[in-house]
């Protein structure tokens, strides 16, 4: 089922700079979106902490710690961290996007900060 049009983010621009356009995977820390970054025309994969979460200052600690952990990484299995930042209640890292290589008609890429991370998994 698609819920795009239910989704607070779906249409939005986020931060002044990323329209984003789909919701591609939840996990229990964050929802990750399709998004294009105005500035440089290209398709990123935003990482929204979820709102609840946002208030928790150690939660907000650890993804930010994720952010910089990551964006310090060179590897052809690990997506590049771009940018992090904040848009009133949204707290998010712009990640490049990387679409999935099998996946059926319709249904975006995956994108994740790491292999292992509990943000990883797709949208239902």
């Amino acid at each position: 089922m698609d819920d795009t049009l239910a989704d607070p983010l779906a249409g939005r621009l986020l931060d002044g700079r990323y329209a984003v356009t789909a919701r591609i995977a939840h996990g229990g820390m964050a929802t990750v979106y399709l998004a294009i970054d105005t500035r440089l025309d290209r398709e990123v994969a935003l990482k929204v902490m979820h709102a609840e979460l946002a208030r928790d200052d150690e939660f907000v600690r650890r993804f930010i710690g994720e952010a910089k952990s990551v964006a310090r990484l060179s590897h052809q299995n690990v997506v590049a961290v771009f940018d992090q930042g904040s848009d009133g209640p949204f707290l998010y890292l712009a990640m490049e996007y990387v679409p999935a290589r099998r996946r059926p008609p319709g249904r975006p890429g995956l994108a994740c900060s790491s292999a292992r991370s509990p943000t990883c998994r797709r949208s239902r």
